[in-house]
């Protein structure tokens, strides 16, 4: 009982915050972008810890996550009117960012302790898993944060529905090997869920009669459905070649943050090509 009120208190108090942060942009941009800055620095570090001790030490943890703070910062600089005052930091963001593709090899050399490749190919797979889709929250939410915001409910909703409908019929493992609780019926109760709430939202906005945008919001309901299941199940499969149950301990009840933001982490770069696509007068 104790550990369920642990769990609840800890996942109420991360979702108060991504709503919060989301819902104050862009009068308060510093919440968001100090919110996602930690998860990102802290999700970099739980994927080097994946690698186990022989694939990182202190100085290249630190490059790394430098690094991908940088991705993190250049983003939002990058989709910036280039007047804007903000413009001088892309410079030295950039210039981080260049420094670190040459420094870090270089610093391998002079770290026997670390298994080079191993080592080197951890930094890489932090970065591009973790820096590079949370930079492009900001393509998502600065053209219009309700995108962002329905994008985060509904793998909210998503992960509720697979959850209840699995422990209620899920019978057929999806892939066992990876993830022994996950079943073909909670994807399919996951995705039920979630096409509900896009009908339910699109009658009570509209007067029912566009059916584009009817046939736009089932499929940007369906993506995030498909999306984040591939996200749950890409963690799972590192982990499982980690050999570890969490990715890391710093929520309460809950584990680590690749484990609450493993989903988002391969929604976010679908449904940034599904609107490049498909939303009209939306782009880079």
């Amino acid at each position: 009982m104790k550990n369920i009120v642990i769990r609840a208190i800890s996942g109420g108090v991360y979702v108060a915050l991504i709503v919060t942060s989301i819902l104050l942009f862009p009068s308060t941009p510093l919440l968001f972008a100090a919110l996602f800055a930690l998860l990102c620095a802290i999700g970099i570090k739980e994927v080097l810890n994946m690698g186990g001790a022989d694939s990182h030490n202190a100085l290249t943890a630190t490059l790394d996550i430098v690094c991908g703070l940088s991705i993190f910062c250049i983003m939002p600089i990058l989709n910036l009117p280039f007047d804007s005052s903000y413009m001088p930091l892309l410079r030295p963001a950039s210039l981080l960012i260049i420094v670190y593709f040459i420094l870090r090899p270089v610093c391998q050399l002079f770290i026997p302790s670390l298994n080079g490749m191993k080592s080197l190919a951890q930094s890489m797979l932090a970065l591009v898993y973790v820096a590079i889709p949370l930079s492009l929250l900001y393509l998502l939410i600065t053209p219009d944060k309700e995108i962002l915001l329905a994008i985060f409910v509904l793998i909210w909703i998503n992960d509720t529905g697979a959850y209840l409908v699995g422990m209620a019929i899920g019978k057929h493992k999806m892939f066992p090997r990876l993830s022994p609780k996950k079943t073909w019926e909670g994807l399919i109760g996951g995705m039920g869920f979630v096409l509900i709430t896009v009908v339910v939202t699109y009658y009570l906005t509209t007067d029912g009669q566009d059916i584009s945008k009817f046939a736009w919001l089932t499929g940007f309901g369906l993506l995030v459905s498909v999306a984040a299941t591939l996200g749950d199940l890409i963690e799972s499969m590192l982990k499982r070649a980690a050999g570890v149950k969490d990715s890391g301990n710093v929520i309460p009840g809950h584990g680590g943050v690749l484990d609450r933001i493993d989903s988002l982490l391969f929604v976010v770069p679908v449904m940034v090509v599904y609107l490049l696509l498909t939303y009209p007068g939306w782009n880079l």
